[in-house]
């Protein structure tokens, strides 16, 4: 069985604000299928890094590009690197509701 959802979020130099987006989504009820996180470092500086977690809810994937592409780039590569049937494109200073990720995948039947 394959992965139900990938929230990708690229991010340039959002290690301030990456922290609260993924607090938000640690809090947010996981489809069934589960689900991943996948993040890009669009050559920010600092470097965004995978201490960045979930708490174990979901896996957490840092991809990079150097140096910065720009916003639709970085997304290109977020997507072509996710894994699940279904993806959720966030920017890195949103703050999600509970039920978002389980309702993103309602939205989308096989």
């Amino acid at each position: 069985m394959s992965l139900e959802l990938s929230i990708v979020i690229p991010s340039h130099g959002g290690h301030t604000r990456l922290p609260a987006t993924l607090a938000a989504l640690a809090q947010a009820s996981v489809p069934a299928g589960g689900a991943e996180v996948v993040i890009v470092d669009d050559g920010s500086t600092p470097a965004l890094d995978s201490t960045a977690t979930i708490v174990g809810r979901l896996p957490l994937r840092v991809l990079r590009h150097t140096p910065n592409r720009g916003r639709a780039a970085a997304c290109n590569l977020g997507v072509n690197g996710a894994r699940g049937r279904v993806i959720l494109i966030l920017d890195d200073d949103m703050s999600v509701a509970p039920d978002v990720l389980a309702g993103h995948s309602a939205a989308h039947p096989p």
